[in-house]
């Protein structure tokens, strides 16, 4: 009988650490401790600045800054052409937006614009 009470103990203990296992690793998961990362999904400068290079707005524009957000967007910042009833001037303007709206951009007047001004 003081086997069986032993093995019952020894079963009990090996269940509360499975189960303490479990509980901590769903925990971790929850918390973003986890192996994969969001930093996978998130474009990285190269890319943004790549993306530039195929926009209308390159073409006028000299893009001056590019960085990646936090929540994984494209930032540029630029110097684009703006004429006003003064006459032509430079003027820095920025944009943050998805990765596949980047080739998109067009310049309006020294503002950088999706799609058309």
């Amino acid at each position: 009988m003081p086997n069986q009470m032993y093995f019952s103990f020894v079963r009990l203990g090996v269940l509360a650490v499975v189960a303490l296992t479990l509980a901590l690793t769903a925990t971790v998961s929850q918390a973003g401790g986890g192996g994969s990362s969001d930093d996978d999904d998130k474009p990285t400068v190269a890319e943004c600045r790549d993306a530039w290079g195929d926009s209308d707005a390159s073409g006028p524009c000299t893009l001056i800054g590019n960085s990646v957000t936090d929540d994984g967007k494209c930032s540029l910042r630029a110097s684009c052409p703006r004429t006003t009833r003064s006459g032509s001037s430079a003027t820095t303007t920025s944009w943050t937006g998805a990765l596949e709206d980047v080739d998109n951009l067009v310049a309006c007047n020294g503002i950088l614009r999706l799609n058309s001004c």
